[in-house]
This record gives structure tokens, C-alpha cells and sequence, in this order.
């Protein structure tokens, strides 16, 4: 059986988007385009790209970075961060979440460590030839992949409910029922007790995919040390004299 390559992956990603925005057309679904343009252009962009570009943050935490990189990382986020909440030329909606919302407030220094971190990943990858070289690609690569999987998601999410509308919700708390205890009643009672709690439950499926960043940085840091402009074989055979 032939190995999967990073190519079929990609051609695999731009199939399914293709896909997505030709079903975007019958006004079935919201397009993925329209989620890059609220990335790009929406009040909410910060939000957005700061949920998306932390993975490659955690990606690079757990990739052995160096301390050079994580103070280049860290003083860009900081400048960002004060640059940003000190702009006064943003939109009522920006202002209003940047003074009120800390989901949002929390997002500014989040988007400012991702974007450094994807530079100094390309840095790394294309212009700095080292033993770190190969594994700055794989963190790149992988935020390709990430980046590709949020903008197609949603659309194919809306897809399975026009599809399948029907929820088993009810069956699922009939169940809970049956077993003689209201466990998701208590749960609802315990989140309006505990904030904080309420906050982990909404944000469950917004965590859960930063554990993959985290094993994928730990996978990257155990890949070789060996510039990517070296001649593997012509090394092994040195190696062997």
C-alpha cells in the first residue's frame, strides 16, 4: 500500500473545499469563503484569528523552541497587544468587546503570540537553513492543515444538519432520566453557581483541538536534526567511512 504524502492531503483539503463552495451555490450551506472573509475583514477578526493562531503558538511551545525565539515571540505579542488595545481608530463593536468582554480582551495577546510565531516558523523554514529547519516546516505544514480544517468545517457541520436534521437530544436526556438521577439538570444548576465552569462547558469544542497541537509540536520535536539542503545519503555514507 502506498504511504499517505503531504500532497495527497492537500489536494484531499482543496477537493473538499471545492466541494463545499459548489454546494455553497444552492444556498444550502454558508460557503467556506465567507469564513475567511470574517476572518479577514469582521469586527470579530481579532477573536477569530486569535482561536485560529494559538495552535500554532502551542505548536511551537512544544517543539523545543529556543529561548531567542520565545523572547521574539513574547516582546511581539506584548508590542501588539499595547499597540492594539491603545488604537483608537476600531469599530463601536471592537470597542465595546475590547472594554467588556474578556473572552476578548484575552484574544489580543493570543492573536499577537500566533502571528509571531507563524513568522518566526517561516523565518525558520525558508530563509534560515539549520538543524531546526525541518521541524519549523512541520509546524508550518501543520498550520496549513489546521487553517484549512476551520474554514471547511463549519460549512460541512451546516451540510450534516440540512441533511440530517433530525437531533437525538431528547433520547439523550430520556436516557439520563432512566437512570434514576438528573445529572444534566444538576450539571445546568452547578454552571450558573460556578462561571467558571459555564465558560469550560462552552468552550469544550474550542479546547479539545489545542491537545492535537500539542501532540503534533511533541511529534515535530522528535524529528531529525538535519539541514534540509543536506544530502542524506552522501551523510550516511560519510558516516560509515
Amino acid at each position: 500500500m502506498r504511504k499517505i504524502e503531504i500532497n495527497d492531503c492537500f489536494i484531499l483539503f482543496l477537493g473538499m473545499f471545492l466541494f463545499a463552495e459548489l454546494i455553497g451555490l444552492t444556498g444550502l450551506i454558508n460557503a467556506p469563503h465567507i469564513q475567511i472573509h470574517l476572518r479577514l475583514f469582521s469586527d470579530l477578526g481579532v477573536f477569530l484569528n486569535g482561536s485560529l493562531l494559538i495552535h500554532t503558538f502551542i505548536m511551537k511551545v512544544f517543539c523545543n523552541p529556543t529561548k531567542k525565539e520565545m523572547f521574539v515571540i513574547i516582546l511581539f505579542a506584548l508590542f501588539f497587544t499595547i499597540f492594539y488595545t491603545s488604537n483608537t481608530n476600531i469599530s463601536q463593536t471592537e470597542a465595546y468587546l475590547v472594554n467588556n468582554s474578556f473572552q476578548y480582551q484575552f484574544s489580543i495577546p493570543l492573536s499577537g503570540l500566533g502571528i509571531a510565531s507563524i513568522l518566526v516558523v517561516i523565518y525558520r523554514s525558508f530563509f534560515l537553513q539549520d538543524e531546526h529547519t525541518n521541524k519549523n516546516r512541520m509546524l508550518f505544514i501543520g498550520t496549513i492543515f489546521i487553517t484549512f480544517i476551520s474554514t471547511i468545517t463549519a460549512s460541512y457541520l451546516e451540510l450534516t444538519m440540512a441533511l440530517h436534521p433530525t437531533t437525538y437530544d431528547f433520547a439523550a436526556y430520556k436516557f439520563d432520566l432512566s437512570m434514576g438521577m438528573d445529572f444534566s439538570s444538576q450539571l445546568a444548576t452547578l454552571s450558573t453557581i460556578f462561571p467558571l465552569l459555564e465558560d469550560l462547558n462552552k468552550n469544550s469544542y474550542v479546547i479539545l483541538p489545542h491537545t492535537i497541537s500539542i501532540l503534533y509540536g511533541l511529534y515535530a520535536a522528535k524529528t531529525e536534526k538535519i539541514p534540509i539542503n543536506v544530502d542524506t545519503s552522501q551523510t550516511q555514507v560519510l558516516a560509515n567511512k
